[in-house]
């Protein structure tokens, strides 16, 4: 983001870099962290918890994956299957998972353009054709 002035001379509006994934320090929920971490420190210590030693459910915990579930209906206003959800290892394990399941090597994908730094290298491990199309207020515009 190189400037934060609009071309008028006023200030523009907040922006938010998504780039890289690296969000502002001062962003970070530093004391919601510390509050999880202490709680699972104490499941471990009581014995209740070897979850934490393990690798978990591969899909979610079902603690987790309920919790998902409510807020996914309560933020959309439809109705969400749990066995439907479950949780990657962030986006670019999410696009692996979904490269490997549902194409085939040569298949052709449309992808937003500019498009997320990673994607096009995923996909293309996969063998698949990538055509961009650009996004606009209405969102990806495939025609």
């Amino acid at each position: 983001l190189a400037s934060t002035m609009s071309t008028t001379g006023a200030p523009a509006p907040a922006l938010i870099d998504l780039r890289k994934g690296h969000p502002l320090e001062a962003e970070l929920p530093h004391a919601a962290l510390a509050r999880a971490c202490a709680s699972a420190a104490a499941d471990l210590a009581s014995g209740e918890a070897g979850l934490a030693l393990q690798y978990g459910h591969s899909r979610g915990t079902p603690a987790h994956l309920e919790t998902l579930q409510r807020w996914l209906q309560e933020r959309y206003g439809s109705p969400v299957r749990r066995g439907g959800l479950m949780t990657t290892n962030g986006v670019s394990h999410g696009l692996e998972l979904c490269a490997a399941c549902l194409t085939t090597p040569g298949d052709e994908i449309i992808v937003e353009q500019p498009t997320y730094f990673l994607a096009a290298g995923i996909f293309r491990d996969h063998g698949l054709k990538l055509t961009g199309a650009p996004v606009d207020a209405g969102g990806l515009d495939v025609d």
